[in-house]
């Protein structure tokens, strides 16, 4: 369980992870998280500093720029299989900044959790070997593993017909999301 976040100053600065936390009036409340953003009326952004990999301070920052969306629980429900898409271009230590930190793809993968997910995999198709293999050399298999959360590979992919052809008529789906 997580601290509770504290309040930001009037200039949105926080003491404690020296973040910077956008300001809102009223905020609307956000769509349900099955309505496309580019359909709603209340597209947001939301974006908080972490100046450190340090996996508690990346976990309130996951909690802290989600929040005024909503939470995580606005795009994800109890019961939901659940894609984590980080980029993965290749096999390369995190001090190298190649790839999405291990850091945040962890702490994404436990707020998805947290909200209710049944299944969460992460996964990419990576320029360069395998998905699997990027995150090996990321150290994140056995982190994953152990919160229940598998790691794919996303370079084979069928084309699948839109039900709606008003948005688009085919379109190239990994297979292992089907």
């Amino acid at each position: 369980m997580l601290p509770p976040s504290p309040v930001a100053d009037k200039r949105g600065l926080r003491e404690d992870l020296d973040c910077v936390l956008p300001n809102f009036i009223d905020p609307p409340s956000p769509p349900p998280h099955n309505t496309p953003m580019a359909m709603s009326p209340h597209a947001r952004v939301s974006a908080v500093r972490c100046n450190s990999y340090e996996l508690d301070l990346v976990r309130v920052a996951v909690r802290d720029v989600l929040a005024p969306l909503g939470g995580m629980e606005t795009f994800v429900s109890r019961g939901d299989r659940v894609l984590i898409k980080p980029n993965f271009l290749l096999a390369s230590r995190a001090e190298k900044a190649v790839c999405t930190h291990p850091a945040v793809i962890r702490a994404v993968a436990e707020a998805v959790l947290d909200a209710g997910a049944v299944s969460v995999a992460v996964g990419d198709s990576p320029a360069v070997q395998s998905g699997r293999s990027v995150a090996k050399k990321l150290g994140l298999l056995e982190p994953l593993s152990e919160l229940g959360v598998e790691v794919i590979d996303l370079k084979d992919s069928v084309t699948a017909t839109a039900k709606n052809p008003d948005l688009f008529r085919r379109f190239e789906i990994a297979r292992a999301v089907l």
